[in-house]
């Protein structure tokens, strides 16, 4: 259920949906979270969590 909701908000952006339901972060913060490390989701989520 969140899954598909984070999905569904993000325009089915896999990435962006699961760094935003690890995360809490809004939609516009993570992307620009996961533009900021490249596109690579761990580095996201890393960043985040430092």
């Amino acid at each position: 259920q969140q899954a598909r909701r984070a999905l569904d908000q993000t325009g089915k952006d896999v990435k962006l949906a699961i760094l935003v339901t690890i995360t809490g972060m809004g939609i516009e913060e993570a992307r620009k979270a996961l533009d900021n490390a490249g596109g690579f989701l761990r580095k996201a989520i890393g960043e985040k969590t430092l």
